[in-house]
């Protein structure tokens, strides 16, 4: 639920009836600051998450979005110029290193290392400025060690202000890209916002031009725990930023706007984010996706077509050869039969430990590669991609457990 703030109060006592009055009401202010010996933090969106003892309590708010400073006035919310985030893989998919490093040619000449200004991209959508930027951070200590790295920033502004939370969910799809594109967990690292509501404030009390105030937000307070992603996991994605330029990111947005493109895309993020550890959920939800990306992809958008024909529409939009496992019809079989054998009751059969593991790695692999046609990715990426291990290595899983699928959608397992 991200922060917690804890009050303690006395029940009957005058002096804490704004305290009653906000747990045993269950009436809390929309907002709250809070100081103490480490500074000033500004609670925002408050809710009442309960109370404890009799007469001596405890009660418990949370916040939805919580700054990092002290504002010029309290306000029940804050709708503000300028919101940025980091997200895990975005430096890697943008491409783009900030640092370089000479190679000399002998021992004797110096290493010379090259810090670049910040390279940007940038792009409209819904009256929203979106900008992908990079940087050089680097520390240093004269006569004993320097370090820099390169970071990526995903910064959105809007003359018309927007609280965190309305910029977050204008964020989301290219989280969502950054997801499909590595086949990864990602989480979001890390909010800020920049804005006259938070200035920079002086020991005299004076108030200057606002910097950049870290601000956490309740949807994204669990991501921040999440290990990092190994750099394994970040070193191919099926595409980049260099890939797509401007327009194919300006084409990604104006696809999510359709809802039925959001309903293909959303169970897969989940699932590749690490929705279930189970594999019947992950199967169930990436069909979803799946029948939800062929019904996206029909002409006619016909109601109540069978699983099996959309997403034999998903794995035709792959353009590739499957014939290593079976025929384009028979892998859709394959995926809509198992899906079925799990979410039916009334089917005798259920897929074994091996079935259900390749067809769920390759129903989400299937469903990844749909957005290779969909972005117009030039056919020297797509190609680039079908060599990597996410592709080999699903035909692979097929091959060493002797796995083939049948034109029937039923799989044959070598004893």
């Amino acid at each position: 639920m991200g922060p917690l703030l804890s009050v303690p109060y006395i029940r009957g006592d005058g002096q804490f009836a704004h305290a009653v009055d906000w747990f045993d009401g269950q009436r809390p202010p929309e907002s709250l600051i809070f100081a103490d010996d480490r500074g000033v933090v500004t609670l925002t969106g408050l809710r009442w998450r309960g109370h404890t003892g009799h007469p001596y309590r405890v009660g418990r708010l949370s916040p939805s979005a919580t700054f990092n400073g002290r504002p010029r006035r309290l306000n029940d919310c804050y709708r503000v110029r300028s919101f940025t985030s980091q997200i895990d893989g975005l430096a890697e998919f943008a491409g783009i290193g900030s640092v370089e490093v000479s190679e000399p040619r002998s021992r004797a000449e110096p290493i010379t290392a090259i810090l670049r200004p910040d390279e940007h991209f940038r792009w409209r959508h819904d009256g929203c400025t979106h900008e992908i930027r990079t940087s050089a951070v680097w520390s240093a200590q004269v006569g004993q060690s320097f370090n820099a790295s390169t970071e990526a920033f995903l910064s959105s502004t809007r003359a018309r202000r927007q609280t965190p939370e309305e910029y977050l969910v204008s964020q989301w799809p290219l989280r969502a890209l950054l997801v499909l594109a590595f086949g990864a967990r990602l989480s979001w690292r890390g909010h800020s916002i920049k804005d006259e509501s938070f200035p920079t404030w002086t020991l005299d009390g004076a108030a200057r031009k606002p910097g950049e105030v870290a601000v956490q937000l309740q949807r994204t307070a669990e991501d921040a725990e999440q290990p990092s992603p190994k750099s394994s996991d970040l070193a191919l994605p099926m595409l980049s930023l260099r890939d797509l330029g401007t327009p194919g990111l300006k084409r990604w947005y104006r696809l999510y706007d359709d809802t039925v493109f959001r309903r293909a895309v959303e169970p897969a993020v989940a699932v590749i984010n690490g929705a279930s550890r189970f594999l019947e959920p992950q199967l169930i939800m990436t069909a979803m996706s799946l029948e939800a990306a062929g019904y996206y992809r029909d002409p006619n958008r016909r109601p109540r077509e069978r699983l099996e024909r959309q997403v034999q529409r998903c794995v035709a939009a792959t353009g590739h050869d499957w014939s290593a496992i079976g025929s384009e019809r028979g892998i859709a079989r394959a995926i809509a039969k198992t899906t079925n054998d799990l979410k039916h009751a009334d089917r005798p059969d259920r897929p074994n430990a091996v079935e259900l593991r390749v067809i769920t790695d390759l129903a989400k692999l299937i469903m990844r590669m749909q957005i290779l046609d969909l972005l117009h990715t030039p056919a020297k990426t797509r190609q680039s991609f079908v060599r990597t291990n996410a592709v080999l290595r699903v035909i692979e899983t097929f091959e060493l457990n002797g796995v083939v699928v049948l034109e029937d959608g039923s799989l044959k397992q070598d004893a």
